[in-house]
């Protein structure tokens, strides 16, 4: 398989299918972008290391697609995001482990006020 080392990833989809591609960040924002055939070098000087789907699942015990939803939970100040309040890294893998996204909750949440909203006013 080839490799390719992008520092744009601009045309990041329509090669990722062809060969593999290594995109080469300080942080972390690519890691939802993880695939089989994508992977992120992510630069920490000594401890420099290529992330791959077997590395998020190790690391924060998530699948890379689910990376976004992990970042909105967890405090990230290098991208200003203030998290939910208490909620860690572990705290915030737990819901995701089961495959439970934040559009999941909101809309059980809507149902849920619909629902109280028709029982109260009905």
């Amino acid at each position: 398989m080839n490799r390719l080392l992008l520092v744009d990833g601009s045309n990041l989809f329509s090669l990722g299918q062809k060969i593999e591609i290594i995109i080469s960040l300080l942080d972390s924002d690519f890691f939802q972008l993880i695939t089989n055939t994508v992977s992120v070098l992510h630069y920490h000087r000594k401890n420099t290391i290529i992330c791959t789907p077997h590395y998020i699942k190790e690391k924060f015990n998530i699948m890379p697609s689910q990376y976004a939803d992990f970042k909105f939970l967890t405090v990230d100040t290098a991208d200003n995001i203030k998290g939910a309040e208490k909620v860690g890294l572990k705290t915030a893998a737990l819901p995701l482990a089961h495959n439970v996204t934040i559009i999941s909750v909101a809309l059980y949440l809507i149902v849920l006020l619909f629902y109280l909203y028709v029982l109260l006013f009905s």
